[in-house]
């Protein structure tokens, strides 16, 4: 077992393509340095994204979301420890033995942003008919 499972401060200080071992499906790691506030700890985890047709779209998001601003996935320099973004870390079971995983990758602050002027007026409108058949 690593870490606690929990929500962690953290830069992807380096990533690089491979491929796994067992059936060589194309993958990129990302090696994270986890942060007390915004100073590195000792501590670190891999992130891997993989390419298959149902992953790729969500890797390239996760690598945007480190900070990488290319388009070449043999150039992701722009990983270079830069950008904060929060690990979710969950503990997962693999041939009996417990192990530290990156579930998800976010952007700090990415939860919610909040709707103000013509765009909370517009929505408010939209909403009010629901709203309205729920009370009744």
């Amino acid at each position: 077992m690593g870490l606690e499972a929990g929500t962690y401060r953290a830069r992807g200080e380096v990533a690089y393509l491979g491929k796994s071992a067992k059936k060589g499906t194309k993958q990129v790691t990302v090696q994270c340095v986890l942060l007390d506030g915004d100073t590195p700890t000792t501590a670190t985890i891999q992130w891997i994204g993989y390419f298959t047709e149902k992953t790729y779209e969500r890797t390239v998001k996760t690598l945007r979301t480190f900070g990488w601003l290319g388009d070449d996935l043999a150039d992701l320099s722009s990983i270079d420890g830069s950008t904060i973004v929060e690990l979710v870390i969950e503990e997962e079971e693999y041939s009996g033995k417990f192990y530290s995983k990156v579930q998800w990758v976010n952007a700090i602050g990415g939860g919610s942003a909040r709707m103000d002027g013509d765009e909370l007026k517009a929505f408010a409108r939209s909403m009010i008919g629901k709203v309205i058949s729920e009370l009744w």
